[in-house]
């Protein structure tokens, strides 16, 4: 007997039959997963969005860290999502993502120990960023998040990447 698993809407539904082959079935859905993140792998967009909404699951709960965070907001999320989509069309390097304690994310490009730019989504729809480029050199200000990425956060990514690539 043949069992498959397939994921709809968020659900796994379970399929049950009878074949000459029942191994078939699931080579074919390895197959298919095996492909699908080779796919992923070779586009850092995917990534990225697939560690944005890692998460985001793993967080959107009161209390994630064990020291009372807040959950990690959707808005902060969609605010996020597309902020990276805006990045891969830039064509620059995508960040670490992880969860900030207030309920928002957090992108970092470290390049040292004190070369590192983040910018913070917070779901208010302006995103704020820092940036520390050696001793006593920083850089902070706040934006409002539309179609475009703020003029001078490209910049300051690329300044530094290429000091350290």
């Amino acid at each position: 007997m043949t069992v498959a698993t397939i994921p709809l809407d968020k659900r796994y539904r379970f399929f049950t039959g009878y074949s000459e082959q029942p191994s078939a079935v699931d080579v074919q859905i390895i197959d298919t997963e095996v492909r699908l993140k080779e796919a992923a792998s070779n586009q850092p967009l995917v990534l990225a969005l697939i560690k944005l909404k890692s998460v985001y699951d793993e967080c959107s709960i009161d209390n994630w860290d064990g020291y009372g965070a807040f959950p990690v907001s959707e808005r902060a999320v969609s605010e996020a999502s597309l902020f990276l989509k805006l990045l891969n069309n830039s064509n620059l390097p995508m960040p670490d993502i992880s969860p900030e304690v207030d309920g928002g994310i957090e992108f970092e490009w470290y390049m040292s120990g004190n070369h590192v730019f983040t910018i913070s989504f917070d779901g208010k729809k302006v995103l704020g960023y820092a940036g520390m480029f050696g001793e006593g050199n920083t850089f902070y200000g706040t934006s409002k998040i539309d179609s475009e990425i703020p003029e001078e956060i490209p910049d300051i990514i690329r300044w530094n990447i290429s000091k350290f690539s």
